[in-house]
């Protein structure tokens, strides 16, 4: 499948919208295969049970991987992101009827890291104003765009500059939109009868660190090929400027995603 470049698209609005990306054939079978991961075993409640987390499932589900990492995603990825990606994290959301608005935030304002990532966004049902939809900033959007302030309310943590206009992202199932994680978003109340469904996938080029996240490491994509392989390591684990610019976290977060990786490193090589 060709991909027409759209980084130039990126840069200037902090997103890109394409209909019609998969088949439905690849969005059923990406359904059923969430269904199959047994959906209930890591998930977060937000909202009263409402709005719903369900985590990691690229590190249980191959066929999902296989979905993830086929070449016209990483095409259309590596001209954003770069030639070499890995990911963060992945998670299918759940936002049932009644479900309030989450408000306006940079996901940077949830992980507090310090440089860009970017959302692979997938409806798994269609999204609509009115069934809890995503609106995106629409207005003074840059790729130098800074983390700005939030503010934590309600259990949600919240921009304090929420954009002056914004842009709903009407999407059905087989399309994508991928986004930065620095542009500001937020998705309405679910006043509907229906729960809608999106499955997301956070992606990091492999010269990004991220302390929060233990091996092994899913790497999606390599000198922009498909790769789909885990890893213990990659460089920027084991670069001691990333302790430095994390150094808010805790003794033990250091060890772990830093020391330890070090001294094993070391006698592997040793022995």
């Amino acid at each position: 499948m060709e991909i027409k470049s759209r980084r130039e698209e990126f840069e200037r609005q902090g997103y890109i919208f394409c209909k019609d990306f998969f088949s439905k054939d690849e969005i059923d079978n990406l359904w059923e295969n969430i269904k199959l991961s047994d959906i209930e075993e890591n998930t977060f409640r937000w909202d009263q049970n409402r709005l719903q987390f369900h985590t990691h499932f690229l590190n249980r589900n191959h066929k999902i991987r296989d979905l993830i990492a086929q070449s016209k995603v990483v095409d259309l990825l590596s001209q954003i992101v770069g030639a070499n990606i890995w990911v963060r994290f992945d998670q299918a959301i759940s936002k049932d009827p009644g479900a309030s608005m989450m408000p306006w935030h940079q996901d940077n304002g949830y992980t507090r890291l310090k440089h860009t990532y970017y959302q692979v966004w997938i409806p798994l049902t269609k999204m609509t104003l009115e069934n809890g939809g995503l609106l995106v900033q629409s207005d003074n959007y840059s790729a130098n765009q800074k983390i700005l302030p939030h503010k934590y309310v309600d259990g949600f943590f919240v921009c304090e500059k929420p954009p002056n206009k914004s842009l709903f992202i009407e999407a059905k199932p087989g399309d994508i939109a991928i986004f930065s994680s620095l542009l500001l978003h937020c998705t309405t109340p679910n006043t509907s009868n229906e729960s809608r469904w999106s499955y997301v996938v956070e992606c990091l080029p492999l010269n990004c660190f991220d302390p929060l996240v233990e091996p092994p490491y899913f790497v999606m994509a390599r000198d922009g090929k498909p790769y789909s392989k885990f890893v213990r390591f990659f460089p920027q684990r084991l670069n001691p400027i990333n302790v430095l610019k994390y150094g808010w976290f805790k003794l033990k977060n250091v060890w772990y995603c830093w020391l330890r990786p070090v001294v094993r490193h070391i006698l592997k090589i040793q022995s």
